[in-house]
């Protein structure tokens, strides 16, 4: 497996908990009552996959690299996807206090809350989509085998530390195979 591999099935991951935020979505529209602790479990994952394992590995392994090899943040597509980062992280800490005040009983938070959810879904899918159709091929191209090799154990690395608890990751993989189990849409 390649250190590329490595971050496309990171997406794949990212992907899953996408969808569980938008069935959370569809449950918040209809829902009496909002259930906080799902919508509070679904930022503990995004944070964890997103911000601490993935944004890691392309902003202190992979874009350190590039840079090396000329593709530093004055390369457009670099700039644009450390941009989204930055943009990924305000979202999820919007909407992170919108479910506080949601859970306080704010009668707006609930849009708000539906809101930065869809912007921050369609941001990171948007990004995901560069990165798999444009930016990973450039990337992979600009790596030689012994990059390719420091990636992967810091990858593995950053996947140790960021991992979450025992209790998180087994929430969150019931949280994953609960939801593989139902017929979503898309």
């Amino acid at each position: 497996m390649k250190a590329i591999d490595v971050l496309a099935r990171d997406h794949e991951r990212i992907k899953a908990a996408l969808d569980l935020v938008g069935d959370a979505m569809r449950q918040l529209e209809t829902a009496p009552r909002p259930d906080v602790e799902q919508w509070n479990d679904l930022l503990a994952l995004c944070e964890q996959w997103v911000d601490k394992a993935h944004v890691l590995k392309e902003e202190q392994g992979l874009f350190p690299i590039l840079r090396s090899r000329g593709l530093g943040p004055e390369v457009t597509v670099v700039a644009a996807l450390m941009s989204q980062h930055q943009t990924g992280q305000a979202f999820l800490r919007e909407l992170r206090r919108a479910v506080a005040r949601l859970a306080a009983g704010d009668p707006t938070a609930r849009q708000d809350v539906l809101v930065w959810a869809r912007d921050y879904i369609e941001l990171l899918r948007e990004h995901m989509r560069i990165e798999d159709h444009y930016f990973y091929e450039l990337a992979d191209g600009s790596l030689s085998e012994r990059d390719d090799a420091a990636l992967l154990e810091k990858f593995a690395r950053i996947d140790r530390t960021t991992g979450g608890s025992d209790e998180d990751r087994r929430r969150w993989a019931a949280m994953l195979t609960a939801a593989s189990g139902e017929a979503r849409p898309h």
